[in-house]
């Protein structure tokens, strides 16, 4: 086959037709089901099913020379007047905005709100009629790039270079920058297997250097990848992604000091081959269809590598993580209203919460709490935070709440309910545990084990972040 090089792990054994058919039970087993809205197929539901039908049958190309100035307006009509007056859009968004721009005004919010509207509209028509035309036009033409010399450097280093970039503006141009150069580098990328159908009919031999993966379990793509890096490949990843399994990282330390999931697999592969982690941003170039693709300055986070390389595999990660979070969270900021994660942030990325099920006992619920307290420290990294001592604390006082309750099966509540701990730092979800418990027990009449809680917070207190 020429052109793209799509590949479906072969532990899917049937096509990707047959896949969509299939029910969650019959999915073979190491695929990961996206949630809603992590998949453009997805997303658009019905219309990402015209969308196919529109592609294979090259209805497309009778947009071949619409010029992209007509896109962007209906893009912004029909983001205003239909994602702008969504209520649900709009309390998502503007979450989002406030969490990544405490400090701004109501109507700095609203503005940025409305713009983000007009973005995604404009963005699903690049979607459905000028990404498809992209074989058809000079790619290398809409698409320029900025402080290449990095990318170079990084490439030349033979190792091969993971290109980690945010859902920002015209995100898949970070793959056909590369692509289409007239160096013809080879470019591997992981997508979903909903959104394959965006790639097929790319397939002109122009971009035989194009190898596209089907999203499923990192142990099954490892070694593709890892081979591909050694063959000095540019893999693209998306570093907004990450499953909540994921190692917790600060957002922007010493900014936003909040803990976000960080996906860790690209790191493990740099760890491993000794790729170039080069972070980079597509930023809007005009109307939609061009983009300038920057390529960031990656010193910090190569340093980190170096400086952590021989240690525990927690603070290796954890401080590489923070490094490039550093990078791309400080340009999404930067771009937050053409951010395409804006709407998820608050309620996937940074959400941490502790639920509780119906008729749970004092004794569950406080075993609960302390449980999670440990889970806190052992899944997030933070730079300079005293884990080992945080645990000793914990451990100490911990029985003693537990063993002074007076009524410890006594009922919590008939009903569901949750502690939430989303936008806060470790120390600072420890917190407000400890305060969250200390309300229960003290309106449950356990007064003793309230003031051990009190007592837990006040040298938790001690290792509070500047």
């Amino acid at each position: 086959m020429v052109g793209v090089k799509i590949f479906i792990p072969k532990q899917i054994n049937h096509t990707r037709t047959e896949f969509k058919a299939k029910t969650k039970k019959e999915k073979v087993k190491g695929i990961r089901d996206k949630k809603e809205g992590q998949s453009w197929g997805d997303s658009l539901g019905p219309a990402y099913s015209f969308l196919r039908f529109y592609i294979t049958k090259g209805i497309y190309r009778m947009f071949l020379y619409t010029p992209l100035h007509f896109f962007n307006s209906i893009g912004h009509f029909i983001g205003h007047f239909i994602l702008g007056t969504s209520r649900k859009v709009k309390r998502r968004t503007k979450a989002g905005l406030r969490a990544l721009h405490p400090n701004y005004s109501e109507k700095s919010i609203r503005k940025l709100c409305d713009a983000s509207s007009k973005y995604m509209g404009s963005l699903m028509m690049d979607i459905f009629f000028n990404f498809p035309l992209i074989v058809h036009r000079n790619g290398r033409k809409n698409i320029s790039l900025k402080h290449f010399e990095r990318f170079e450097a990084a490439i030349a280093q033979g190792k091969g270079v993971i290109i980690t970039t945010p859902h920002v503006g015209q995100f898949f141009h970070a793959n056909f920058g590369l692509v289409c150069h007239p160096n013809h580098y080879k470019v591997s990328t992981i997508g979903s297997i909903k959104n394959i159908p965006m790639y097929e009919y790319n397939n002109r031999e122009r971009y035989d250097n194009f190898y596209i993966y089907g999203s499923t379990s990192f142990s099954f793509l490892a070694p593709h990848l890892t081979r591909d890096l050694k063959n000095n490949h540019s893999i693209v990843v998306y570093h907004d992604y990450a499953s909540s399994s994921q190692l917790r990282a600060p957002c922007l330390h010493g900014k936003l000091p909040y803990l976000i999931h960080t996906p860790q697999s690209f790191i493990s592969l740099h760890k491993k081959t000794g790729a170039v982690i080069l972070p980079a941003i597509c930023h809007p170039n005009g109307p939609i269809g061009r983009t300038t693709l920057e390529f960031l300055d990656n010193t910090a986070i190569m340093q980190a590598s170096k400086d952590y390389m021989d240690k525990p595999d927690k603070e290796f990660h954890g401080h590489v993580s923070t490094e490039i979070n550093k990078v791309v969270y400080n340009q999404v900021r930067r771009y937050a209203h053409i951010w395409e994660e804006i709407m998820k942030f608050t309620e996937r990325r940074v959400a941490d919460k502790i639920n509780f099920p119906p008729n749970h006992t004092m004794k569950q619920f406080l075993e609960d709490v302390l449980q999670k307290m440990h889970s806190i420290l052992d899944k997030s990294f933070e730079p300079d935070r005293k884990d080992a001592q945080l645990h000793a604390v914990i451990d100490e006082i911990a029985p003693k709440i537990v063993v002074s309750l007076q009524n410890p099966d006594r009922i919590l509540r008939p009903h569901k309910t949750f502690i939430d701990l989303s936008l806060m730092d470790g120390v600072s979800e420890l917190l407000k545990l400890c305060s969250a418990s200390r309300k229960e027990l003290v309106a449950k009449e356990e007064r003793v084990a309230g003031s051990l809680f009190l007592t837990l917070s006040e040298k938790l207190s001690k290792f509070i972040l500047n």
